[in-house]
């Protein structure tokens, strides 16, 4: 995965671990070879908590090779446009970090400057 690619995901982590559907990307990264049925397995059995199953692959995610990024984000304009959005750099879809009027802005604009840094 491109430098910019596994910078991005870094920065873009909170959102996915809150609204990442796991299953159809899992299957789209199968079917692209990046995954295999070994690496899904112990995504899938890695933890009851689903957030904690998305961290474990965006953490193999990184290591899938150059196609994962574009994979990743192919599904996720499909299925889950807002996340395709963030990932793409649309700031319309990125309005909550940026925008003070947004509720919980303070706090979710500390949290972006900590995950900047």
């Amino acid at each position: 995965m491109e430098p910019q690619h596994k910078k991005l995901l870094m920065r873009r982590r909170v959102a996915l671990l809150e609204g990442l559907r796991l299953e159809p990307v899992l299957q789209a990264m199968r079917t692209a070879n990046l995954l295999d049925e070994s690496e899904i397995t112990q995504i899938v059995e890695s933890s009851s908590n689903t957030k904690h199953r998305v961290a474990t692959f965006l953490d193999k995610l990184k290591r899938s090779g150059p196609n994962a990024f574009p994979v990743l984000l192919s599904v996720l304009k499909d299925g889950q446009p807002h996340l395709a959005n963030l990932l793409s750099g649309d700031p319309g879809e990125d309005e909550t970090w940026s925008n003070p009027s947004s509720k919980n802005s303070s706090r979710q604009g500390a949290l972006h400057r900590y995950l900047e840094l």
